[in-house]
């Protein structure tokens, strides 16, 4: 029997679409395969939604345990998210937190809530981690997105992200493969604090920009399989990794043939809007939330 660890972050907001990917994962895990579920969650997540999850994941039939940890957003204090200017939930930055909130967790997968899992992880978790922090998918979108909003890329120069991007090598934090075992060691929860302390300017993707510049150098790059943007075409893909000299000969294979989709963006499935919401509306009817 395969142990896989997978971490969840979700509020009151957002906790029946976790359920839903949750669901998503188990319904697709395969013999042999166990997975155990951390959810973080504060305490606006009560009881009765706490159940509820569990009851819907039950559901898919299939041996998924799911542990309830207790994370304190205001732990968390910044004035982005204080003043209402964040784009992202608060609960996104507990993974930041991941290493002291599972001492004995020596490896884990985060998946933002967003997503669908639709086949096995047993893949992504053998991704070979000695030496690295992180295992991730390359993003070829950050490039567009800097483009349209380039006073909110002003700091790239400045924590060698703008080198990143052109290589290509600046990451997706949606799916993360964390080597907690070595950012313990690493001191990475403590360094990437200080990071998001420093900052004061009003940038993009906040939580993102802080793991790829403390992570950059120590990132095993795996599939896009596993991070499927639901929104990028496959042009998308092959003009990024062209532009970057990077040869993958399996990357439109890989484009269709996904396991994780990642509805990524300000289109929500759960809204009707956007690519795939089809796929993200089957498995929330065999849920039982539709």
């Amino acid at each position: 029997m395969v142990r896989i660890n997978v971490a969840f972050a979700f509020d009151e907001n957002l906790w029946l679409q976790t359920a839903v990917a949750i669901f998503s994962l188990a319904h697709n895990a395969r013999r042999g395969v166990r997975y155990h579920v951390y959810c973080l969650v504060d305490q606006n997540v009560h009881g009765a939604m706490r159940d509820l999850v569990r009851q819907i994941v039950r559901r898919a039939g299939r041996r998924t345990r799911i542990h309830f940890v207790e994370f304190n957003g205001n732990a968390l204090s910044h004035q982005f998210y204080d003043d209402g200017r964040a784009r992202f939930p608060r609960a996104a930055m507990a993974r930041l937190f991941l290493p002291k909130l599972l001492p004995r967790v020596r490896k884990i997968i985060w998946l933002d809530s967003d997503i669908i899992v639709a086949g096995d992880l047993r893949e992504l978790w053998r991704t070979p981690m000695v030496g690295r922090l992180i295992g991730a998918v390359r993003d070829v979108n950050i490039a567009a997105v800097e483009k349209q909003y380039p006073d909110e890329f002003a700091h790239y120069p400045e924590y060698g992200l703008r080198a990143m991007v052109d290589k290509c090598e600046y990451v997706n934090s949606g799916v993360l493969v964390m080597n907690l075992r070595e950012m313990r060691v690493f001191g990475w929860t403590e360094q990437c604090m200080q990071r998001v302390r420093r900052e004061t300017r009003n940038i993009w993707y906040f939580d993102q920009d802080v793991i790829n510049s403390v992570c950059r150098g120590r990132i095993e790059y795996v599939s896009i399989r596993f991070n499927r943007m639901a929104k990028m075409g496959p042009g998308n893909y092959i003009a990024a990794y062209q532009q970057a000299g990077l040869g993958r000969a399996d990357l439109i294979t890989d484009y269709y043939n996904y396991t994780i989709l990642h509805y990524a963006g300000n289109d929500k499935p759960w809204g009707g809007v956007g690519p795939y919401v089809d796929i993200w509306r089957m498995y929330a009817k065999m849920a039982g939330v539709l």
